[in-house]
């Protein structure tokens, strides 16, 4: 799939396959480090994986199996970046693990509320957060509200198994684009309510394979299954664009216009005409169009876009919020008295990678 971001559902397969020989020298890269000898992603010896090995493949990933991972990895990233959002884009290739561990799915069942520690979020504070299912989420606050065309690639190691905790990936009905509602009534920052989740088709066929590269944007909701009976281990990369290109790589339109200007004002104004029309395509632009508004001190419209992004009615209070995360590249639960008032003079107050600064890149 050339370009998720013009479906409804803003998911799909890679149109490159990784062969075995190449999931083998992934594995390899990681036991290296890890410590491991045998060969895990073989169903046969899946279950051998103990709480030790998780946790070193954890460590292995973050740390020195990085470089020789994303080696591994770069052919299926970069060529996409480059298709989608420009050779110019300001990125660093990062792969994390996404591991789960076994459990009892009736214990997992039960409410449980969590805690944010040091803006990290806890399952519980005596086990590991690899033994609980992940909450059904999207991404746009989570990366700091840094873009609506967030693209995540998705590499799963393991089996693709029912009783392996497999990632679930859900489209939102009515053909419908948005930010689904969410709370953090049990602790979780975003976790989709009970009413957004009736608003969710579930793909209970289509999880990401071994030797798929998935394909998905942060808008997509997404969840775990509550059954684990064996160890699951997949790895990621999120790309996060650093300026607006993709809408002339994606959506075909003139971006010179935003340029022609001297005037800073004069080249956001024509970079929030291309917006309103790109919103009627993905609405996930709302976003986008939203913070270029409040960048031009129309608050009123930065509100009704916002209003427009979201499939159910948000306050005023938790659009500002999010108005001075996009300033400051925070996440909603970050944002505190002093950051709220960002919002009153943003350009000064734009922060690095910070999606108002990828607008204001795009325009000079």
């Amino acid at each position: 799939m050339r370009n998720i971001f013009k479906t409804k559902k803003q998911y799909g397969i890679h149109e490159k396959r990784i062969s075995k020989r190449v999931i083998n020298k992934i594995i390899n890269t990681i036991n290296d480090h890890a410590k491991i000898n045998f060969n895990w992603s073989n169903e046969e010896y899946l279950s051998y994986l103990n709480e030790k090995h998780l946790n070193n493949i954890l460590v292995s990933v973050s740390g020195k199996a990085q470089k020789g991972l994303v080696k591994i990895l770069a052919p299926y990233v970069k060529p996409k970046i480059d298709l989608l959002f420009g050779p110019e884009t300001d990125y660093k290739i990062r792969v994390s693990a996404q591991i789960k561990g076994v459990w009892n799915e009736k214990d997992r069942k039960t409410a449980r509320k969590g805690k944010l520690v040091n803006d990290i979020f806890y399952e519980s504070s005596k086990v590991s957060n690899i033994y609980f299912p992940t909450r059904p989420h999207q991404d746009l606050d989570n990366n700091g509200f840094r873009s609506s065309h967030t693209l995540i690639f998705y590499f799963q190691l393991t089996g693709c198994l029912d009783n392996a905790c497999p990632m679930q990936l859900g489209k939102i009905k009515k053909n419908k684009v948005g930010i689904l509602e969410n709370n953090d009534r049990l602790g979780y920052p975003n976790e989709i309510t009970e009413r957004g989740l009736k608003q969710i088709s579930w793909d209970l066929k289509n999880s990401f394979k071994p030797g798929e590269v998935g394909l998905m944007s942060g808008i997509v909701p997404h969840r775990t299954f509550y059954k684990s009976e064996l160890p699951r281990v997949a790895l990621n990369i999120k790309i996060q664009p650093t300026n607006l290109n993709y809408l002339r790589l994606i959506y075909g339109y003139d971006l010179s216009c935003v340029r022609r200007n001297t005037s800073l004002e004069d080249n956001l104004e024509s970079l929030l005409n291309i917006l309103k029309k790109g919103s009627k395509i993905n609405n996930a632009l709302s976003f986008e169009k939203g913070i270029t508004e409040l960048l031009l001190g129309k608050k009123e419209d930065f509100i009704k876009s916002i209003k427009e992004l979201h499939l159910f009615k948000i306050s005023n209070e938790q659009i500002y919020k999010i108005g001075a995360a996009s300033i400051l590249k925070k996440t909603s639960g970050q944002i505190d008295k002093k950051d709220m008032k960002s919002i009153n003079n943003p350009i000064k107050n734009i922060k690095q990678f910070s999606c108002a600064e990828s607008i204001i890149r795009t325009v000079t």
